[in-house]
């Protein structure tokens, strides 16, 4: 008689090793595989071991370093990496001196200095001389060895970590090292960070980042809220985060009214996202009338669910949030996240839901764990289409797919907001 209990951890051994390359042949096939094994964990139907726990928390790694190794290594180069940072650095480069030209790693791409890259005030006022590229690789170093150090740390859910390193957003993050990397950074320490008062530093901290970023303004006004919601927060706290809320505000507005300079403003298939981004592409490209069969199919298919299957809907109401520390953690970091989702943004930037996707992650029913983990691998297509969005059937499935999922997260997380927001009275 066959040892079942063997067999199912023998299988999971072997599943996880195909994870750690399977990627190498066919990214569809190992983001199906990773959902799959996440789900079997979510619903307890398999048990890791503490060697199948290294397994799993090795997939990032082996991922990230086949991707960079391909890129590094091509004979010839022909595809960039860490473009932003390259980006980042040369614009500072250029505020020591206009004249400084820089050849982009690996495309032989020569750019002068620009007026602008789209960053906040602060942008324009920090100068060096150094050297770009050696300076992008020692950046990529600290963040890489920061994730692993977090990653081999974390002693629960460990897949939903997993999920989150090798989620297209987090890809896309990686790939182009975008200065939201140190925004990201400071917000993990800001996560678990215990109690809710910010330090002198920290506001010093954050309102450096708000002036190279704008959008971390967020997290700042979730704790103004905060502040001003909570009557045991002193009068000294309060004033503190209100003074530096104005200060952030009157700058940012100086510098983008008078100064007319703007934030960038991405629009595609499969790079970027938001709701307001989606209203352009409907209106620019897409048309109403495609929009208009698609809500028609999903409200059929939400009706049929409805009558035959109530019981598959009620799960998703069976939402609750749990613990004092993450309704304060989640009523603050909500500000932030819905005014990424709100605006149009590259799909990297979607890496700043998952402080609010974990928060309910921990809080929900398997179903939604479920939904929670096809959520993080679908967003920013780009990685299961192409750059090139060619029209076929699978290419629409995914892009309606991940889009139906985003808005499902919009709602609830709206949803989770109020419920926090009536929790913390």
């Amino acid at each position: 008689m066959v040892n079942k209990s063997l067999f199912r951890s023998n299988l999971t051994t072997l599943l996880l090793v195909l994870s750690n390359f399977l990627f190498i042949f066919n990214y569809k096939i190992f983001v199906g595989l990773v959902i799959f094994l996440t789900i079997m964990i979510q619903r307890e139907i398999i048990q890791l071991k503490k060697s199948q726990g290294y397994l799993l928390k090795l997939i990032p790694v082996s991922f990230y370093s086949f991707n960079l190794l391909s890129i590094f290594l091509a004979n010839p180069r022909t595809s960039s990496i860490f473009w932003d940072m390259q980006d980042f650095l040369h614009f500072i480069n250029c505020n020591s001196n206009p004249d400084t030209t820089y050849i982009y790693k690996f495309i032989s791409d020569e750019r002068a200095c620009v007026m602008s890259i789209g960053y906040g005030p602060i942008s324009n006022l920090v100068s060096a001389s150094f050297d770009i590229w050696q300076m992008t690789l020692i950046i990529f170093a600290l963040f890489a060895l920061i994730s692993i150090y977090i990653l081999f740390n974390v002693k629960e859910n460990i897949h939903l970590f997993t999920v989150f390193l090798i989620s297209p957003s987090f890809n896309f993050l990686v790939n182009s090292l975008n200065a939201d990397i140190f925004v990201f950074l400071f917000f993990i320490y800001l996560f678990n960070k215990k109690g809710e008062n910010l330090s002198l530093l920290d506001l010093i901290c954050l309102s450096f980042l708000i002036q190279l970023k704008v959008y971390p303004i967020g997290i700042l006004l979730g704790y103004l809220f905060y502040y001003l919601k909570n009557e045991d927060m002193e009068n000294a706290g309060k004033i503190k985060i209100i003074f530096f809320t104005s200060v952030n505000f009157i700058s940012l507005f100086y510098f983008f009214i008078f100064q007319e300079s703007t934030v960038p403003g991405p629009l595609s298939y499969t790079r970027t996202f938001g709701v307001y981004h989606d209203y352009l592409l409907v209106t620019n490209i897409i048309g109403y009338k495609e929009v208009v069969l698609i809500i028609s199919f999903l409200s059929i298919v939400g009706l049929i669910l409805y009558l035959f299957k109530p019981s598959s809907l009620k799960q998703f109401s069976l939402l609750n949030l749990e613990g004092d520390l993450l309704i304060k953690k989640y009523f603050i970091f909500f500000p932030t996240a819905f005014m990424i989702n709100i605006f149009q943004n590259f799909g990297y930037k979607f890496i700043f839901n998952f402080f609010l996707i974990y928060i309910i992650y921990i809080s929900s029913t398997k179903i939604n764990k479920s939904f929670l983990t096809i959520l993080i691998l679908s967003q920013t297509t780009y990685y299961l289409i192409g750059y090139g969005y060619e029209n076929n059937y699978l290419n629409n499935l995914f892009l309606i797919s991940s889009k139906l999922l985003f808005y499902m997260f919009f709602i609830i997380s709206i949803y989770y907001y109020f419920l926090s927001l009536k929790k913390n009275k």
